[in-house]
């Protein structure tokens, strides 16, 4: 029960499932409250009448203390101490669990409906002050165990990253700075709703999905401001030749301020308070002969833009080299 409760308030926040999170509070007073636990301690009522009345009749027809409720009349059913104990050791495991995932995923606004239900059900019982102290230290022991292992997250980050980049040969930096340099470029044209240039730096296919967004975004008079690009990680996944052109995909982790604004520049998506961390697979094509032999008379071009042969201008790889897809495949 308090698995579900926890995973529904977890999705998505509290605001969208407000229904599971007072069927949640519901389930944990009955649960507290009700007739169903184990070990239960009965807690009679006082039934108004003294047992030791005489009704005058001397029969046995006047009320007696040893007679049963039948369950229903005047009984409170409560669960024991040790329940409770038991009871409060799960919401605490799964509670600090739910706290660290949060921290983990910098995430801390799906902490709140957590406490919120710990708190309300904890409410029920007399371990309230008790709960808080422990839920403190709880929740500091977690804060430190997530920091511990974030810092050694980015230290074997920062090592295979370095490992990466020795391994490369110097065309694969270029290709890799190229490929950044032409991804920034390419949301400055968005952001500036340059068509012209977008034109240049994506493939026909990417052109109209993106020009067809863009109009979009203009018809609501809205505008998506990108900037302080921070490119983190990058590889390259694959490089195949396909007939003429090579097809390069790649991996690139890459921070970046990221919202969108009305027209008084007003946020009406996103934030600007904080960068998102965004890991995308980006695929670029470009023709692999262009950089080496005249695709005319085939003879060597030396690294020169100009034939020495036939005079005929070649098309650097820098500059026929152009984005056909870009996939987000993880987001912070």
């Amino acid at each position: 029960m308090i698995g579900l409760l926890l995973l529904g308030v977890r999705i998505d926040g509290m605001k969208k499932n407000i229904f599971l999170f007072g069927v949640g509070i519901f389930v944990c007073a009955l649960l507290l409250y009700g007739n169903i636990a184990i070990n239960p301690v009965s807690l009679a009522t006082d039934s108004g009448f003294d047992t030791s009345y005489d009704s005058g009749g001397g029969s046995s027809s006047g009320f007696d203390s040893g007679s049963s409720s039948g369950g229903g009349g005047g009984e409170l059913i409560i669960p024991s101490f040790e329940v409770l104990v038991v009871i409060n050791a799960v919401m605490f495991i799964l509670t600090g669990y739910w706290i660290y995932k949060s921290i983990k995923n910098k995430q801390p606004n799906d902490i709140l409906p957590i406490l919120i239900v710990m708190i309300m059900a904890d409410v029920f019982t007399c371990l309230l002050f008790y709960q808080i102290l422990v839920l403190g230290v709880m929740f500091s022991i977690v804060v430190a165990i997530a920091k511990v292992q974030e810092k050694h997250e980015k230290k074997k980050k920062q090592k295979d990253k370095e490992k990466y980049e020795k391994s490369l040969t110097d065309e694969d930096r270029k290709l890799l700075e190229l490929g950044y340099n032409i991804f920034v470029e390419v949301q400055m044209a968005w952001m500036n709703f340059d068509y012209e240039k977008l034109r240049t730096l994506v493939t026909d296919d990417l052109y109209n999905m993106y020009s067809n967004q863009l109009h979009t975004l203009e018809l609501k008079g809205q505008k998506n401001m990108m900037h302080d690009f921070v490119l983190e990680n990058r590889k390259i996944l694959s490089k195949k030749l396909d007939g003429d052109t090579t097809v390069l995909i790649t991996e690139m982790e890459i921070h970046f301020y990221d919202y969108i604004v009305n027209e008084n520049y007003q946020v009406v998506r996103g934030t600007k308070n904080r960068k998102v961390e965004m890991t995308y697979k980006l695929t670029f094509v470009y023709n692999e002969q262009a950089k080496d032999v005249c695709p005319h008379c085939g003879a060597q071009l030396n690294g020169k833009n100009i034939c020495e042969y036939c005079h005929s201008t070649i098309q650097s790889v820098g500059n026929n080299m152009k984005l056909t897809k870009k996939e987000a495949t993880h987001q912070k």
